[in-house]
């Protein structure tokens, strides 16, 4: 008797909470609710008559991955899970020869969906640093874009151990 009926129905973590297009319509919201809703900060600034006044001045707020997980109701790792399990799942099911071409789509919905929005945080982030809007610094890091620097240095000086074994000794 075959167990490959129990295949499909196993439970593979958590219930998924989205639709791939429901998933994406979260991603439309978070990022129009980013856009209309900028961070307000105070600074001084020097009038014609030398009088200083504090202005408020809108700033555009950062994109990220977590604060979108955040405003769609789940937490960054059930993102990630999310994509590698459909990752799996996909690999699984192209695999499996009895496969339906429907449950192939949606895992391939899914990866499609989530690297979507993945690429435009990363777009919004590089354009935004490059334009001044964030700190470049910051956003190099986050993005993974800092220099890597390697550090050189020579040993003048040799040493010399000597290993003893009986009556024997072996200069190393």
């Amino acid at each position: 008797m075959s167990n490959k009926r129990y295949y499909s129905k196993r439970y593979m973590g958590r219930n998924v909470k989205y639709t791939p297009g429901e998933l994406w319509e979260a991603a439309v919201k978070y990022f129009n609710d980013t856009e209309n809703d900028p961070l307000t900060t105070e600074e001084l600034v020097k009038g014609q008559n030398l009088e200083t006044k504090t202005v408020k001045i809108n700033k555009k707020r950062v994109l990220t991955l977590r604060a979108f997980a955040a405003s769609a109701g789940m937490s960054h790792d059930y993102l990630t899970d999310l994509r590698k399990g459909q990752k799996n799942k996909l690999k699984r099911l192209k695999d499996d020869k009895t496969s339906s071409q429907l449950d192939i789509n949606e895992c391939e919905d899914y990866l499609e969906t989530i690297d979507r929005i993945k690429n435009i945080i990363f777009i919004d982030k590089f354009e935004g640093a490059a334009a001044g809007i964030y700190s470049t610094a910051f956003i190099a890091r986050d993005l993974g874009l800092t220099d890597k620097k390697e550090v050189v240095a020579e040993i003048e000086e040799k040493k010399t151990v000597i290993m003893k074994i009986g009556d024997q000794e072996f200069e190393l």
